[in-house]
């Protein structure tokens, strides 16, 4: 048997030849494109590194990126290592001398070292500045404690009495002060995040929280004291006969627990403890209230429970809340059963 082998060889010598060709440009191309990524990144570093901050964001920007290309310094002494090792590696591959790349055609190199220049002159350019934004960022946060103490003084700035709260003007004055410390935050948050990537410490403005929860309380205390006074206009002015005491009830429950609600967020206030010692005095009373409301007393009956209760000849037609529980009425409970229960 004869077999002419010359044409086999050709196909079979080739295949070694291919896949190393093959290896090393998978490897050239990886070597080529790490180049240009740190290439780029040194390009963008030392366009930003360059740059003269002409307003405070702008220095604090420099400030923060200066930082983070420090930060990022190990990383690309890994990647030039990196790229080092890829360039080893092609040679150890490499089927001919005429595609060997020495060692110093690494230009990363080169690029690393004007990027510590870059680094340097950026750093150079923090210090120089430095003076001119610490003040500047000390004039601001003057400004903004200024504001606060203003804002605070505005809140505080309370009646000790309900009878003193003129609320129509209190409630839209503190609704504005509320308005204008929502509009403020962003800019405090700001000045403070300013003073930690500047690295100093000139005035703690952290109270701002302190000053906005002051505003919610008030703002709160006000609506509630608005329903208040309507259910103290129900208490004194209008005839109980003409109460829903439904909606009586649901409205002092409701103003007990936004009471409580304020009381808990642990901030003095005269007015509130005086408007939580009036529901407190009233509540004990809805459960008679609501017996005489919802049954058919005529006026004998009245008659008869004034009566029994020491308080001959003072009932009227138009009888109040308040002249009930003032007589002492509505604290004769068995007597209100036992007559409400036959009316």
């Amino acid at each position: 048997l004869y077999i002419d082998s010359k044409e086999l060889r050709g196909e079979l010598t080739p295949i070694p030849n291919n896949s190393i060709r093959a290896i090393q440009t998978a490897i050239n191309d990886l070597i080529q494109k790490k180049i240009e990524d740190i290439s780029k990144i040194f390009r963008f570093c030392s366009k930003q590194l360059k740059k003269e901050p002409g307003t405070l964001e702008q220095y604090v920007n420099h400030c923060e990126f200066i930082a983070k290309v420090y930060q990022m310094d190990k990383f690309i002494k890994e990647e030039i290592t990196f790229v080092d090792g890829l360039i080893n590696l092609y040679e150890t591959v490499t089927l001919s001398t005429n595609n060997h790349i020495e060692h110093y055609r690494n230009p990363v190199h080169d690029g690393y070292l004007t990027f510590q220049r870059d680094k340097e002159r950026g750093d150079l350019i923090r210090k120089l500045n430095s003076e001119k934004f610490v003040q500047v960022l000390s004039d601001r946060l003057l400004s903004k404690e200024i504001k606060l103490q203003k804002y605070e003084h505005l809140i505080s700035s309370y009646p000790t009495s309900i009878e003193n709260a003129n609320i129509e003007q209190l409630l839209p004055q503190i609704q504005r002060v509320k308005e204008k410390l929502i509009k403020l935050e962003p800019k405090i948050h700001a000045l403070m995040r300013y003073q930690e990537v500047m690295d100093v410490r000139l005035k703690d403005l952290s109270g701002y929280e302190a000053v906005y929860q002051g505003a919610v309380f008030m703002e709160r205390l006000y609506k509630a004291l608005i329903s208040f006074n309507e259910l103290q206009n129900t208490i004194t002015t209008v005839p109980f006969s003409n109460v829903n005491i439904n909606d009586f009830t649901i409205e002092i429950l409701r103003l007990r627990d936004e009471s409580n609600g304020l009381l808990n967020m642990g901030k003095s206030n005269e007015i509130l403890d005086e408007m939580y010692e009036k529901l407190c005095r009233i509540i004990p009373l809805l459960d008679q209230l609501k017996a005489l409301s919802e049954s058919k007393m005529h006026y004998r009956h009245w008659k008869k429970l004034f009566e029994q209760c020491g308080q001959p000849n003072t009932y009227y037609a138009q009888i109040k809340i308040e002249e009930l529980v003032s007589l002492g009425v509505l604290n004769e409970f068995d007597r209100i059963k036992e007559i409400t229960s036959t009316a």
